[in-house]
C-alpha cells in the first residue's frame, strides 16, 4: 500500500455551516482502523502489512509531515517505508539527519527506505544536486548506517 502522508493521519472534521456542501474526506488510514475498532469489524489491513509513505511536496521540511504518517503507521501495528528521494538533499549531512528522523519514526530496529532518484531529478541534477540518481545516493554507502 502507499499512501501520502495526508492520506494517513485522520482527517479532520469539515468545518459547518459554510453555506456549501463539505468537501469529501480523503482516504485516512487511521480512521479506517478506529472505525473497524469501533464496529467490530477487522482491521482493514493484517498487521506487518508494508505501507509506503512517499514524499509528495519537493522540499525537506516536508519530511516532518512523512515522520508523522510513519509513527502513526507503526501505532497501527504496519510495516512503514517511506520514500527517500535522492535528489532532495544537497548534503550527505542532510541524508543522515533525515534517516535518523524517519528511522526513530518508524520504531523498528531494521527500518527500510525504498530509495527513488526523485521526480525532479532531472531539474535537480541542471542544479548541481550532489545526488542526483537513486544510484549516485546509494553509492555513498550512508544508507548502510
Amino acid at each position: 500500500l502507499e499512501l501520502a502522508p495526508s492520506q494517513v493521519n485522520k482527517q479532520p472534521a469539515p468545518p459547518a455551516g459554510e453555506g456549501k456542501p463539505p468537501k469529501k474526506p480523503g482516504y485516512a488510514l487511521e480512521r479506517a482502523f478506529q472505525e473497524a475498532s469501533v464496529s467490530g469489524a477487522p482491521a482493514p489491513l493484517p498487521p506487518g502489512t508494508s505501507v509506503f509513505v512517499h514524499m509528495v511536496k519537493p522540499n525537506l521540511a516536508h519530511f516532518d509531515e512523512v515522520a508523522e504518517a510513519l509513527q502513526m503507521v507503526s501505532s497501527l501495528g504496519l510495516r512503514p517505508i517511506p520514500h527517500l528521494p535522492a535528489c532532495r538533499f544537497d548534503s550527505l549531512e542532510g541524508v543522515e539527519a533525515t534517516c535518523a528522523k524517519l528511522h526513530a519514526a518508524c520504531g523498528s530496529k531494521n527500518p527500510e527506505v525504498l530509495l527513488l532518484g526523485g521526480n525532479d531529478q532531472h531539474e535537480r541534477e541542471l542544479a548541481g544536486c550532489p545526488f542526483p540518481s537513486a544510484g549516485s545516493l546509494a553509492s555513498t554507502k550512508a544508507l548502510d548506517k
